[in-house]
């Protein structure tokens, strides 16, 4: 069974030997990766909150349309 099945069926109980392993993974990962000669991730700039186009400022927000299952 998958971490990621796991945790979501509720049965992960998360440990400090689990998450000193799992950094441990991340931290040996990262530095393979940086020895192979992949740049280091930077973060994503962060965009202004979304403002409305002219003419929307107007417009009602409520819930999405719901669509039917038959359309996907």
């Amino acid at each position: 069974m998958l971490v990621a099945d796991t945790i979501k069926a509720g049965d992960f109980e998360p440990s400090e030997a689990w998450a000193a392993d799992t950094w441990a993974a991340i931290e040996a990962l990262t530095k393979a990766m940086r020895k192979a000669g992949y740049p280091k991730l930077r973060k994503a700039p962060q965009k202004a909150a979304d403002a409305p186009m002219p003419g929307q400022a107007g417009l009602p927000f409520g819930d999405a349309p719901e669509t039917p299952e038959s359309a996907s």
